[in-house]
């Protein structure tokens, strides 16, 4: 079953406080009693890793990582996190073919929640019907200045609105 995350993202942002892009994964982690902690990593391909210990969760980023791959891996993390998924320990590696797929046929539910985590429906429809019908081909600047506004990459925000207009299509 593919989960549609719409009514569990509204709840984590209005709990987090949060009212407009970009996401502030880290207060979301907050809200969720997720630790979030960063350090030098020996490998420099590791992105990330989620830890229990007890019932809390820690999620430990590679401070050498940039800040949009420090976001996507805490979005990613928060998934596993939230689920209480017993005894985990995960390791994100920037080699990984999950850690940068949200196109393809199959993502993982925690790349799909983490999806629309960083790129909420919500807030992508009001802002997509204020640009109006606009011609991305002719002129990409509306794209790139949303995507600006989400700190995204305008591949990502491409996957989500696809993935968007294909549980709601027009």
């Amino acid at each position: 079953m593919r989960r549609n995350f719409t009514k569990l993202i509204s709840g984590l942002l209005l709990s987090s406080g949060i009212k407009e892009p970009p996401i502030d994964v880290r207060k979301v982690a907050q809200t969720l009693q997720v630790s979030v902690n960063e350090a030098p990593s020996e490998n420099p391909n590791n992105v990330s890793f989620l830890l229990k210990r007890g019932s809390d969760y820690l999620i430990g980023l590679n401070s050498e990582c940039s800040e949009r791959e420090k976001r996507w891996a805490i979005a990613c993390n928060l998934w596993s996190a939230r689920q209480r998924t017993p005894e985990v320990i995960q390791v994100q590696n920037r080699d990984s073919p999950d850690f940068w797929a949200p196109i393809g046929d199959q993502p993982s539910e925690s790349t799909r929640f983490a999806l629309a985590l960083i790129l909420p429906e919500t807030f992508l429809r009001s802002d997509t019907s204020r640009l109006g019908r606009v011609d991305l081909l002719a002129d990409p600047r509306p794209l790139a200045e949303l995507a600006s506004r989400y700190k995204v990459s305008t591949t990502l925000l491409l996957a989500r609105l696809d993935q968007l207009l294909s549980l709601h299509p027009i």
